[in-house]
């Protein structure tokens, strides 16, 4: 797969996913469902899937409009945060 090992994550008010790329491993324990909070580690960049090295992507998908979301531009959220 282009990405790798991905990983997804829904924020709480189920509006948003959150896409991460080119994982070498996820956290110990994280599973399908698994809750987490702010400054959980969710797994370690990498450089799998069609990465030239490591680094790790985020992209912000907006549920609201259905299918897979559109992308959204990050930034204002976490000025906010």
């Amino acid at each position: 797969a282009l990405g790798g090992r991905t990983l997804y994550l829904r924020s709480a008010d189920g509006r948003y996913d959150f896409y991460y790329a080119h994982l070498d491993s996820y956290a110990d324990g994280l599973a399908p469902g698994t809750a987490v909070r702010r400054g959980d580690r969710i797994g370690a960049v990498g450089a799998t899937g069609n990465a030239r090295g490591p680094h790790l992507p985020l992209q912000v998908l907006d549920l609201s409009g259905g299918g897979r979301g559109t992308p959204v531009n990050p930034y204002p959220m976490y000025q906010s945060a």
